[in-house]
């Protein structure tokens, strides 16, 4: 569910657009000299099949570096966590901003994150509140709120001298996290190990 939270908004009404499982995930980054802490990205996409305006058909959404505690992935539950960012710090375009929005074919920031995990867990699936100020250009903003069950996808680790990339140093940084058991086999990006998580975790 994506809805705007201000009744007078004069944005298009949302309820058209429907979540797609397959481009939305939770995933998770630790770094390697720093392991005891998860940083969580959300990224959401959304289709609206039924609009009238071509252009308007695909929304997305991500927010990053969003810390939850020390605690493993099934405890993620009922935790949440606030991130706001300086103007001088975010553009709608650039596209590493710790967050991007993208609607009715414009690049906006979401700033005051505030997400909630409400609900869950089925499996790796979780249900997630997230209401955000999506800005084109300055603040306020638009306030939005999104309500969606996103799977997690994926856990890496980064090192940050490349030749210190190593696939047995990244399954002990990911011990402290989760079973090793619930992995798939891992991909190396320059500093980046990648940990497919399995679909059929319990």
């Amino acid at each position: 569910m994506l809805r705007f939270l201000d009744p007078d908004s004069q944005h298009e009404d949302l309820s058209g657009y429907v979540l797609d499982p397959d481009e939305s995930e939770l995933t998770g980054l630790i770094l390697h000299d720093q392991p005891e802490i998860v940083l969580w990205t959300i990224h959401l996409e959304w289709l609206d099949e039924g609009t009238d305006e071509s252009s308007f058909e695909d929304a997305w959404g991500e927010v990053s570096h969003l810390v939850f505690g020390e605690s493993g992935w099934r405890d993620l539950v009922g935790k949440e966590t606030r991130v706001a960012y300086e103007e001088k710090d975010v553009h709608p375009i650039l596209p590493d901003n710790p967050a991007n929005f993208y609607l009715f074919c414009t690049h906006y920031v979401p700033n005051q994150n505030h997400v909630r995990i409400i609900t869950g867990r089925d499996g790796r699936n979780f249900t997630l509140n997230w209401t955000c100020r999506i800005e084109s250009s300055r603040p306020p903003g638009e306030p939005l709120e999104i309500v969606e069950t996103v799977a997690f996808k994926e856990m890496s680790v980064y090192f940050a001298d490349e030749s210190a990339v190593d696939l047995a140093a990244a399954r002990r940084v990911l011990k402290r996290h989760l079973a090793l058991s619930e992995l798939g086999k891992p991909t190396v990006s320059r500093k980046w190990v990648n940990f497919p998580v399995r679909p059929r975790v319990k």
